[in-house]
């Protein structure tokens, strides 16, 4: 094939991606002589400018633009280059550049994977071939089928209906692969030319193993304690060993690259990379070694045994700076007596989740206490919490406590560390705390109870190391949801009461198929569409989010035809409002940029319950009415099941979709506060007031609530 053009669909707010690229399969394209470039739009634009690796187009830069950006993409390939074919992919596809030139393509225009059997059009994620006189028929007709026959903003799509219909259709290739993993991807020892890598972070590891020391690293899952287990038991797997090297990639450790994770080794990931899960009941399992591959530790892996052999190494590995050591020794010294201890107070995203993860009370504070001083006298406290409000109002010890502010995680941690007793909170944060002090003679006292009755018989036995000690409370009394909702005039009887969420095996029982119509108002990052999808093979799901941000992990985790990604919000009518953006760090360090309390609604008591959430941003996002968006499908005449995300805004769902909830939807599920969180909430009595149709049949974590059609459940 000659005069190869290759152009990577991106976006600007995506260099990372456009790195990952850059640092592994595109220097071999340009070592071959062929051209790349990153496509990305800017509405402001008048024609398309290349500005070095990038090729900035006259579109939007979200994905409703993309067939746009395509179009603009194929105008300037024509007028500015002479390439006689074009190959087009996106910045999460990895590919082999020799192979991709030794495709056949004598007689062929159009070249790809086939989406689906059938379909008629080539997956964009795989990446497709096209002939000069491609590009021509794209350019000059593709937008025309936007809504022909359906409506659809998928830029694949549009490009396989214009060719079909200029009779120059689809090659299948099966080299192209539009789903990627560790094991299915282009590598020695197969034919594969290209692959979709859903998870980009990880494009670094489709780099061929050559003759090189495997390594063992970790794919980094959840807030700052929960990566330190995954990153402990990949280090102490190379020590035990001594057949892996411990490397890790350096743009999946955020903020804290710098602090906790300094002392790691940073390197591109080689080899064939098998990924080791842990159970999900967090018991131990060793991690297999296999010399021959690099090992890749997924999971929570929350256990001391995964490293205990190891712990000098560890404990040395998580250490700050020494001048940050020294500092806080200045700073706490008088504080850090031979029998100070350290106590946690978790709280924060735990409020309102006690079903999950209990708060512990104050009784269990009090009797740690009790069984340290019954081995050892107690000179000091240190209160560590992220409710330190709280804790300054209802912490009354027989001790001095000194409540520990503003240090940042990682010093707040060898702080703790530093202490000679601990008490720990049912949270990693600080378990780490405790165990990071490396004197044998400590007493740690932890929860007997970790875990909340929605995670059933989850085990914990291995989470807490056998030398502490674990301590528990009578129980509370239970959280009562505010249920006894009533309908009309009708009261309802109390609805069933459920210890958590709604589960996979509830919501398929209500529905009674595996191929229902799901509407996902709010999908966020997918993390629930990926439970779909899962739990529902024929499912057909409609997500709805107008927040850019988290869209860019959700295109990460999803990529099934069975899934339509809409990028606005369903409101109360059709056009443009301002949306309200979340910020702000929360305090256990999950998300550096909180984007799930977003809303249409002007935040207000959501700061009063979450002082951390910050709401200083605001963009314009597109709103369409239920009513209004189903109007233009007829074909759509029963929605098995609404799952509503939507932060306050249930009135403006109801009032532009008042007709499509009552007439056409059989289940829904959404969000409600008693508590005022946003401006013009509605409570969840006025919410049935508001649906007279439906009614409530449970209320989950007391404040999730199901509502039952009651005319189209009838006819089930």
């Amino acid at each position: 094939m000659n005069n190869l053009l290759i152009a990577v669909l991106s976006c600007q707010a995506y260099p990372q991606r456009r790195e990952r690229c850059l640092a592994t399969w595109i220097p071999k394209a340009r070592e071959l002589g062929i051209d790349v470039v990153f496509v990305v739009g800017s509405p402001s634009q008048t024609r398309a400018v290349r500005d070095g690796d990038l090729l900035i187009v006259p579109a939007g830069d979200d994905y409703a633009s993309l067939p746009q950006k395509v179009a603009e993409l194929c105008r300037w390939a024509l007028a500015e280059t002479d390439c006689d074919y074009l190959f087009k992919c996106d910045d999460d596809t990895y590919v082999r550049p020799e192979r991709l030139l030794a495709v056949d393509v004598e007689g062929a225009d159009y070249i790809g994977a086939e989406w689906a059997p059938g379909a008629g059009y080539a997956s964009g994620g795989a990446g497709y071939l096209l002939s000069r006189r491609a590009i021509e028929t794209v350019s000059a007709t593709m937008l025309q089928f936007v809504n022909d026959p359906t409506p659809t903003d998928a830029e694949d799509v549009l490009v396989g209906r214009c060719l079909f219909r200029s009779n120059l259709p689809l090659r299948i290739d099966g080299r192209f692969l539009p789903y990627g993993n560790d094991e299915l991807r282009p590598r020695p020892g197969n034919h594969y030319v290209t692959a979709h890598a859903c998870q980009w972070p990880w494009l670094g590891h489709h780099v061929d193993f050559e003759g090189r020391s495997p390594v063992v690293t970790c794919r980094p899952l959840g807030g700052l304690c929960n990566v330190m287990f995954q990153a402990a038991a990949a280090a102490a797997f190379a020590q035990r060993h001594g057949t892996h090297h411990a490397v890790f990639d350096s743009a999946s450790f955020g903020r804290h690259r710098n602090t906790v994770f300094r002392s790691l080794t940073y390197g591109r990931i080689p080899g064939e990379v098998l990924s080791v899960d842990d159970p999900e009941d967090f018991s131990f399992r060793s991690i297999p070694n296999n010399p021959s591959y690099s090992v890749a530790v997924c999971g929570h892996v929350q256990s001391e045994k995964y490293f205990d052999d190891c712990g000098e190494l560890i404990r040395n590995l998580f250490q700050p700076a020494p001048a940050e050591r020294r500092q806080l020794g200045r700073k706490y010294g008088a504080l850090l007596g031979r029998n100070t201890v350290s106590l946690h107070v978790r709280r924060g995203d735990y409020v309102g989740k006690q079903n999950y993860h209990p708060l512990l009370p104050l009784d269990y504070y009090d009797q740690a206490l009790r069984h340290i001083k019954g081995l050892d006298s107690i000179e000091n406290v240190l209160c560590f919490s992220d409710d330190l409000p709280w804790c300054r109002e209802h912490l009354r010890l027989d001790r001095p406590v000194h409540v520990i502010d503003g240090e940042p995680d990682h010093l707040d941690l060898a702080l703790m560390s530093m202490c000679r007793h601990h008490i720990i909170a049912n949270s990693t944060f600080s378990w780490w705390g405790a165990w990071l002090n490396p004197d044998p003679t400590k007493i740690v006292v932890a929860p007997r109870r970790w875990f909340g009755p929605a995670y059933g018989s989850l085990s914990d036995r291995d989470l807490v190391p056998a030398a502490w000690t674990r301590i528990g409370w009578p129980d509370q009394e239970s959280i009562r949801a505010p249920c006894g909702l009533r309908t009309g005039s009708r009261r309802i009887a109390e609805a069933p009461r459920f210890s958590h969420g709604l589960t996979a095996a509830e919501m398929r029982a209500l529905v009674g198929r595996d191929d229902p119509l799901v509407f996902e108002l709010g999908c966020n990052d997918g993390i629930d569409s990926a439970n779909f999808l899962r739990e529902f093979p024929g499912i057909t799901l409609h997500c709805f989010e107008p927040d850019r941000r988290p869209l860019a992990r959700f295109r990460e985790r999803i990529s099934d035809p069975r899934c339509t990604l809409h990028e606005f919000a369903i409101g109360a009518a059709d056009g443009e409002v301002e949306f309200h953006l979340s910020g702000g760090n929360p305090p256990d360090g999950r998300m550096n940029d909180w984007d799930l309390s977003s809303s249409l609604r002007r935040p207000t008591g959501h700061l009063a319950a979450h002082p951390w959430c910050t709401f200083d941003r605001k963009m314009t996002v597109q709103t369409r009415s239920l009513d209004s968006w189903l109007a233009g499908r007829p074909e759509i005449t029963v929605v098995d099941f609404i799952w509503a995300d939507i932060q306050g805004a249930e009135c403006d769902l109801i009032a532009g979709g008042a007709a499509a909830l009552q007439e056409r939807t059989r289940y829904l599920y959404t969000e409600f506060y008693e508590q005022p969180m946003y401006d013009g909430q509605i409570a969840g009595q006025e919410i049935l007031d508001r649906l007279p149709a439906f009614e409530c049949i449970g209320v989950y974590e007391g404040y999730n609530m199901l509502l039952r059609n009651r005319q189209l459940s009838s006819q089930d």
